[in-house]
């Protein structure tokens, strides 16, 4: 009898250790000041990501996370951040998730973003992208190939019947180098490429698309550069983009370049400061900085 009690629980402790559970998170708050805005002290990051993975046997394992935001950006409420739910084994990998368009964009650390109405080069695009990928299983080492299916429905959680993109996405690294290259189809065709170089001494990474309908109405294109240094504790990195094109026959361009600075004081926690300079579509010159304090956990 009690070698059968021994037996089961050691097989419910089993089951248990195969479930993986972390809760991770950061919170930060500092000092913003703009030539469009008052200065303020406020929160400038803040959430929590739930993730569990589970090994299924016979070479499944499922992988779930959820993301929950509270910034000032949100009004003080929490909001939910993005979430996925895979399946993965040896005949690839099924996922869905949802979260920022911002995603998919380089950005140093404060997340340089330009649009042809780009107006704070701290911020980005918030609105929501859902996407359904099957990633194939590995045939050429470092070579991934993603097929995805997105569009942005109301909430930005689920993919409308219409207006979605079907994309093409291929990444490969070897060594120091990576490299993606995307096509995207659907209402706006589109396509977009990267390349990453880690030179030990600093890490380097461009970026560039075109996207539209490829009109002389609505194409845009953009470009991105960003190089990293780390120095110690101290890690500093700067930006630059543009993204042009035009609307309705007008021709416009909209440009940032980014400087930042981050000292880690320990392992979780980091003092950064960041300016940013940009000039909108309209010619007007802005610029934007910020000091904070963030605890990650």
């Amino acid at each position: 009898m009690k070698k059968t009690l021994i037996a089961m629980a050691a097989v419910a402790v089993a089951g248990v250790a195969s479930a993986q559970v972390t809760i991770t998170g950061k919170i930060g708050f500092g000092v913003r000041d703009s030539s469009t805005t008052a200065k303020t002290v406020d929160w400038t990051d803040a959430g929590v990501t739930f993730a569990a993975s589970e090994d299924l046997g016979g070479g499944l394992s499922a992988a779930a996370a959820m993301s929950i935001a509270n910034l000032t950006s949100h009004s003080g409420t929490a909001n939910g951040d993005g979430a996925s739910v895979s399946l993965s084994g040896g005949f690839g990998k099924l996922a869905y998730a949802s979260g920022s368009s911002d995603t998919d964009r380089l950005g140093v650390a404060s997340g340089l973003n330009i649009s042809a109405t780009s107006t704070d080069v701290f911020g980005g695009s918030g609105a929501g992208v859902a996407k359904l990928e099957y990633t194939l299983p590995a045939m050429v080492e470092g070579l991934t190939v993603t097929a995805r299916i997105s569009g942005a429905a109301a909430g930005g959680d689920e993919i409308g019947l219409t207006g979605k993109d079907a994309q093409l996405r291929l990444a490969y690294t070897t060594g120091a180098f990576g490299l993606t290259y995307n096509t995207i189809g659907g209402t706006s065709p589109a396509t977009d490429m990267g390349a990453t170089y880690d030179a030990g001494f600093a890490k380097f990474a461009y970026a560039a698309d075109v996207s539209g309908t490829y009109t002389a109405a609505v194409q845009r294109k953009r470009s991105e550069f960003s190089v990293s240094m780390p120095m110690g504790a101290l890690t500093l990195a700067a930006s630059t983009g543009t993204r042009q094109g035009s609307t309705n026959g007008d021709y416009v361009r909209a440009k940032a370049n980014e400087f930042n600075a981050s000292y880690a004081l320990s392992k979780r926690t980091t003092v950064n400061a960041a300016y940013g300079s940009f000039t909108t579509r309209t010619g007007a010159a802005q610029s934007a900085n910020t000091i904070k304090l963030v605890h990650t956990f």
